[in-house]
């Protein structure tokens, strides 16, 4: 199996970093549902519609 990362030392970091960003993601969703500017926010939606768009 043929990874893109140099060191095997970077592949922790890498994956440190996306469980970063996506609980970035998860709490600014979160933030969003709370705002009380969109009504009809629902947060497993738009959860699932960034997932499949940072899985591209």
């Amino acid at each position: 199996m043929k990874t893109n990362y140099t060191k095997k030392s970077e592949l922790p970091n890498t994956f440190e970093q996306e469980e970063t960003k996506k609980k970035s993601l998860i709490n600014e969703l979160k933030d969003g549902e709370k705002s009380g500017k969109i009504s009809n926010f629902d947060l497993n939606k738009n959860l699932e519609m960034v997932k499949a768009n940072f899985e591209k």
